[in-house]
């Protein structure tokens, strides 16, 4: 490690700091996510529930890569969101260790309930920049999700 001297913290920008900016935004995207979606589904709940609704029969381990959460948080979520009978496990015939996830009728109607909203944010944080800089800022933020340690 670096030794960091006074002038380097006199001169450090905290607002140009890329760590700092992305959690800005992100305070910014779950303030308008919780405004127009509401509290009933959350945004890690809504992802784990959308891939289940377009994927029916996903592992556990196959959202991992998916939706990009860790093993324990997608075990923790699904718990959740199955005591509140938004999906279901069901036994996976070819292995009996594993389950797979399936949405409910009413975790069907959860997802298509938030989506308006979900789009409305999208939107509006998007009208934050100018047009030109939209498809660049999406593939930037794609290539920053997509990158592992």
């Amino acid at each position: 490690m670096t030794s960091v001297k006074s002038q380097d913290l006199e001169d450090f920008e905290l607002l140009d700091h890329v760590g700092h900016l992305l959690r800005r935004a992100q305070q910014i995207a779950v303030a308008a996510y919780s405004q127009e979606v509401g509290r009933a589904l959350r945004p890690r709940q809504f992802s784990l529930l959308l891939a289940i609704y377009q994927q029916p029969g996903l592992h556990q381990v196959e959202l991992t890569e998916l939706i990009g959460m860790d093993r324990s948080t997608i075990s923790e979520i699904s718990e959740r969101l199955e005591k509140r009978g938004l999906l279901e496990r069901r036994p996976d015939e070819a292995d009996e260790r594993a389950s797979k996830l399936y949405i409910t009728s009413q975790g069907r109607a959860a997802v298509e309930a938030a989506l308006p909203g979900i789009l409305g944010v999208h939107q509006n944080l998007l009208a934050r920049l100018p047009t030109h800089l939209h498809v660049p800022f999406i593939a930037a933020l794609k290539t920053l999700a997509a990158t592992e340690d």
